[in-house]
């Protein structure tokens, strides 16, 4: 189940004793250490010193930047692909130390998300500029200082790089092959990173956020520079000169505490980021999408239905089961967005809609605030459902199968969890659902080609 993941950790493994003899391209520091072990000490210095300023200890706050600067002082120097990287982790981190000299907790929390965002953006150009010399090692270690899309069960993390660096150590694959992938990757990553940062600070009030949205707005500041070259390439330099100022009025506007500029701003900077794919999705990874999302919109008011009833939630396991569909569906609604949009833009902001609408009837079942019913949440998944169908390509329609895969595997993983936890009830919801996915989708194809093979899984089932 976790294949891909488990890719990442062995390679690893393997690597990161031998990291760092691609010495043009700055795989290893001074100390060395390879580039994610000091990556990391650095995030792990500002993370204590926010801990103890937020614990009134500013004498140890100053130390935790201090460990973070001399983490920076053997790491910096290795960055050379991307020039302006070094300066800008130098700025941030003078504004840490100003922000815990002025035991300002928040502006310590933006100087961080500042960092490490920044650090991303510099082992990013270090990665394509080792894969494009070859130097397979090199790309291996500086790609371990990376960031991750926010997962589920139903969306897990991609190691797409990780599987072409690999490659290329073997001579499978050429360095623009493995570059190309190495780019998708971490731009999908970041973009979508920077728009579940905005919505984060969305929920918040300028002024008075809490750490952990400081530290997005920092993180948001410190990504955008990584895409913006992404948005100039497909909408010119007018787009991105207006793109820019509009990121660093949202900075402005959220630092200042002008409640009254956010709102726009915060809307501005989110259509910007909605409005381009920094590493646009292939027509299967389209199609796939597409599949998914419908699957997961069918299977939210099963989950519901069955744990809630007469305004009473019964089942709150099932209730947290549609929240994670929902929470599926919405993350392959955003890879879809620009495509639907550019086909009809009105169903496409209706869908959405609909599917925040969704999000707030679930969570408010969820905290016990306002018990939606079952119909109710049937009829918005329904809704979303038929709109999809009647704008989703069909090409996308009828290539979207391998999506019926992915979820009967997942909820396969549900299975051996659930019974290994002894969760008895719960494995045999999974496994029914696993089995109708099985038989609705695949299992009718595999009829017409390997008739033996479909039995076979049935009597599995």
């Amino acid at each position: 189940m976790c294949s891909r993941l488990l890719s990442v950790l062995l390679l690893a493994l393997v690597l990161l004793p031998v990291a760092g003899r691609g010495m043009p391209v700055g795989a290893q520091s001074p100390a060395g250490s390879p580039p994610g072990i000091t990556g990391q000490a650095i995030r792990s210095g500002l993370f204590d010193a926010q801990a103890a300023l937020l614990a009134g200890n500013p004498a140890q706050a100053a130390q935790g930047v201090a460990e973070a600067q001399a983490a920076a002082d053997q790491l910096l120097p290795l960055f050379t692909a991307d020039p302006a990287v070094a300066p800008a982790i130098e700025a941030d981190l003078a504004a840490a130390h100003t922000a815990v000299t002025a035991n300002d907790a928040e502006g310590l929390a933006i100087a961080s998300g500042q960092v490490w965002a920044t650090l991303m953006r510099g082992a990013y150009a270090e990665t394509l500029a080792a894969v494009e010399a070859g130097d397979a090692k090199a790309a291996a270690s500086w790609l371990l200082l990376r960031d991750f899309r926010l997962t589920t069960r139903f969306d897990r993390p991609n190691a797409d790089a990780t599987v072409a660096v690999r490659q290329l150590a073997e001579g499978t694959a050429t360095p623009e092959q493995v570059a190309a992938t190495v780019e998708a990757d971490l731009l999908d990553t970041y973009q979508a990173r920077l728009e579940a940062l905005l919505n984060e600070v969305a929920t918040g009030t300028p002024g008075e956020l809490s750490p952990t949205q400081a530290q997005a707005v920092g993180l948001v500041s410190g990504f955008w520079p990584l895409l913006a070259p992404a948005l100039e390439a497909q909408q010119g330099a007018d787009a991105r000169a207006q793109a820019d100022a509009a990121f660093a009025n949202w900075q402005q506007a959220v630092q200042s505490g002008t409640a009254t500029a956010f709102a726009p701003l915060q809307a501005d900077a989110t259509t910007i980021v909605q409005s381009f794919r920094a590493a646009p999705l292939s027509e299967a990874d389209k199609a796939r999408r597409a599949g998914q999302l419908l699957r997961y919109l069918s299977l939210i008011p099963m989950e519901y239905g069955r744990g809630v009833k007469d305004g009473q939630v019964l089942l709150d396991l099932e209730v947290q089961e549609a929240i994670a569909f929902l929470d599926g569906a919405r993350a392959s609604f955003s890879d879809l967005r620009l495509p639907l949009q550019q086909i009809n833009p009105q169903e496409t902001a209706a869908v959405d809609a609909t599917l925040t609408h969704l999000d707030q009837a679930l969570l408010g079942t969820s905290k016990r605030t306002a018990i939606a019913d079952p119909s109710v949440i049937a009829a918005d998944a329904d809704d979303a459902a038929k709109r999809l169908n009647a704008i989703l390509p069909k090409a996308w329609l009828q290539a979207s199968g391998d999506s019926d895969f992915d979820i009967v595997n997942q909820l396969l993983d549900q299975v051996v969890a659930a019974a290994a936890a002894g969760e008895y009830q719960q494995a045999e919801s999974a496994r029914i659902e696993a089995y109708a996915i099985f038989e609705t989708g695949p299992e009718k194809r595999l009829l017409a080609f390997t008739p033996d093979a479909a039995l076979k899984v049935e009597r599995l089932f």
